[in-house]
């Protein structure tokens, strides 16, 4: 008997529910993991953003390379190099960054945008996740990563579950058809609210609390719009399959990439200016 068009109604809507479920429980299982980690465990802090490093960069070369695999693998090795390097602090990470990308260059024959396609993953995902790493090595780095990656979840959750509900104009059609206005002004909204919590109970002051909202609101906003534009010009949907609910490994962490140096630099500024307490 053919499924008239109201019947097929129910179970469209509670295939979005479980699609909805499942990204918020795969949210929370690894943002709890990563949370712990920097928290409770930040020796190996390093080797396990190696290893997003190295996933996260095979994905971005290969959407890059239109789907030669083979193209970013030396960029994954490069990537993981230099994030490991961030253990040994800041001035390591910046000249194992400069020699990686400096020798990857020279050795890539052909037009300048080969050149470039080969190294960005690198910087894209390399520099980002080994300042992540340096910000780890100290208490006053660690609360501050923390918070964004708090922060950031609750934008990102936020926009999305909005967006799918209420969201009507879309903000850039053509690169990110599902992100509206409607969802983005909801994840700031939740943001700015979750980022009043740690200074109510005292643990950051209100110029970190404030500053930390911006900057996830803002860049965690053009990481993902980066992201989305690098998947909409390859012509695929997601980065891969390794994260449910979300896609793969740059589809969970696009944001992240972005909010990632400018939390390093507010922990480089003094307190009155949204630095580390």
């Amino acid at each position: 008997m053919r499924r008239s068009a109201e019947d097929s109604v129910p179970s469209q809507v509670l295939s979005k529910r479980d699609a909805l479920g499942l990204r918020v429980v795969s949210s929370a299982v690894v943002l709890t993991a990563v949370v712990a980690t920097v928290t409770w465990a930040p020796a190996v802090v390093g080797v396990a953003a190696a290893v997003v490093a190295a996933t996260t960069c095979m994905e971005l070369g290969a959407l890059l390379s239109r789907g030669r695999r083979s193209a970013g693998r030396v960029a994954t090795v490069v990537a993981a190099l230099v994030v490991l390097s961030a253990t040994f602090g800041a001035v390591v990470l910046a000249w194992t960054l400069l020699a990686g990308v400096g020798v990857m260059a020279l050795a890539v024959q052909g037009p300048a945008w080969s050149r470039v396609r080969t190294v960005l993953p690198v910087v894209w995902v390399g520099l980002p996740l080994g300042l992540a790493v340096v910000l780890s090595d100290s208490e006053s780095g660690r609360l501050l990563l923390v918070l964004g990656l708090l922060l950031l979840c609750v934008f990102e959750s936020a926009a999305y579950v909005c967006g799918q509900r209420w969201g009507r104009r879309r903000i850039a059609p053509r690169i990110s058809p599902g992100k509206t206005v409607e969802g983005t002004a909801a994840g700031v909204l939740a943001t700015v609210a979750a980022a009043g919590f740690p200074w109510l109970v005292d643990v950051v002051d209100a110029s970190t609390a404030a500053s930390s909202a911006l900057v996830v609101c803002v860049f965690g906003f053009v990481g993902d719009l980066a992201g989305s534009a690098v998947k909409r010009a390859a012509s695929v949907k997601d980065s891969g399959s390794l994260v449910p609910g979300h896609g793969g490994m740059l589809d969970y962490v696009d944001g992240f990439l972005f909010v990632a140096p400018m939390v390093f630099v507010l922990h480089l500024l003094p307190p009155t200016l949204g630095g580390s307490p």
